[in-house]
């Protein structure tokens, strides 16, 4: 057996559980929580699914499944955990920024549409 072998093991498992957490909470949540927001009378909730508020935060649960997923990888070297952490913390930090920015948007918007 290949020395590397559990570590890309490990590491292409924890890929893979971070690609099908972005399926669920992309299709799934997203297509709920669109569900919901169309049977509801109120404007502002229109207006967070128009910005995508919902689309961004939910790029957030991947990035926090490889953020903590990583230390599980057998045998992977330190500098490498140090290194895809703070990728995925950068990666955290930009989606929470466009989502703040997008809800944001979206207040403007309700903001502009109000007729008062």
């Amino acid at each position: 057996m290949h020395p590397a072998l559990p570590t890309i093991a490990g590491g292409a498992i924890l890929l893979l559980v971070a690609v099908v957490s972005d399926f669920v909470a992309k299709r799934l949540l997203l297509s709920a929580v669109r569900a919901a927001v169309t049977r509801s009378r109120a404007s502002w909730d229109d207006a967070l699914v128009e910005q995508n508020v919902f689309g961004r935060l939910a790029q957030i649960v991947p990035a926090v499944i490889v953020f903590y997923g990583v230390g599980l990888v057998p045998d992977i070297s330190e500098p490498a955990e140090k290194v895809l952490r703070n990728v995925c913390s950068a990666y955290m930090v930009l989606m929470v920024v466009l989502t703040v920015t997008a809800v944001l948007s979206a207040m403007n918007r309700v903001y502009e549409a109000d007729p008062a």
